[in-house]
């Protein structure tokens, strides 16, 4: 401007480096190659300290998984997992183990209890066959229907063992029919006539009339169990006494023995 320089312009074709352009391009690369280096060796470390910590504790989820396979319930895993999925897999994995005891505790008490079951009739009708065979009980209609009853009784039983996955799922139908009580528990008492004579065991039946609309042959179940443990748990020369009652929506029925009762620490597993 009025012959004196202000400026200067270069120009060349697009996309053309300079020198100096080159020269910060190729610094950058290097940098960035360098840089990615680093962080790929860092993401590395990091992937082989996560895959430890995270391996470990599955590696010790498998083991225990194989000790629960060959039946060791009571190992539990006491490992420590900042992952929330792998704290609930340790946490299933223990509950499992825990879970799969309590199922095989269970089916074993389901056939101590069905053996007895089976085996308290079957010993109150043998003593009273033998009674009767040796002329140590006077062989009645009244006696051979309590043995009928009983043998009937234990025939529908073994027919539903093959029921027993209902059992085992609580799905125990119920066929209720209206019967006086009073009577199933007289029947039910003549079973064991034999074995309070060889105790010498006075039993005592004080019973009014008891309507009740219940399953016969498991209320059955229920005093053929009373009375067997009544005389098992009773000394000689002792006493079993058994009452009743009826209100308008219930029906009592209470046995007494002089036995030894029932432990405290047994009480709360009666009903189990």
């Amino acid at each position: 401007v009025n012959g004196k320089q202000i400026g200067q312009a270069t120009f060349s074709c697009p996309f053309e480096f300079t020198n100096s352009d080159s020269y910060f391009v190729e610094m950058l690369n290097n940098f960035l190659g360098k840089a990615a280096l680093v962080f790929l060796l860092i993401a590395i470390g990091c992937g082989y300290y996560m895959s430890g910590k995270i391996a470990k504790p599955l590696r010790k989820v498998i083991t225990q998984t194989r000790e629960i396979e060959k039946g060791d319930y009571d190992t539990k895993l006491d490992v420590r997992s900042n992952t929330t999925e792998i704290s609930e897999l340790i946490n299933s994995v223990n509950t499992l183990g825990q879970t799969l005891k309590a199922q095989q505790q269970y089916q074993k008490r389901l056939a101590r209890d069905y053996a007895h079951e089976i085996r308290t009739p079957l010993a109150a009708i043998q003593s009273n066959l033998e009674g009767m065979i040796d002329g140590v009980l006077d062989t009645t209609n009244e006696r051979l229907e309590s043995c009928r009853a009983e043998i009937l009784r234990l025939g529908r039983m073994i027919a539903q063992i093959d029921k027993i996955v209902e059992i085992n799922e609580n799905k125990i139908i119920l066929h209720k029919v209206n019967f006086d009580l009073r009577e199933l528990i007289v029947q039910s008492s003549k079973a064991f006539d034999k074995q309070l004579m060889d105790k010498q065991i006075r039993m005592e039946l004080e019973l009014p009339e008891l309507l009740v609309h219940a399953d016969k042959d498991r209320i059955g179940q229920v005093f053929v169990n009373l009375f067997s443990n009544a005389i098992k748990y009773t000394d000689s020369g002792g006493m079993i006494t058994v009452s009743g009652s009826q209100t308008a929506d219930k029906v009592r029925v209470t046995m007494r023995d002089t036995g030894a009762g029932i432990s405290s620490e047994a009480l709360p597993h009666i009903f189990e």
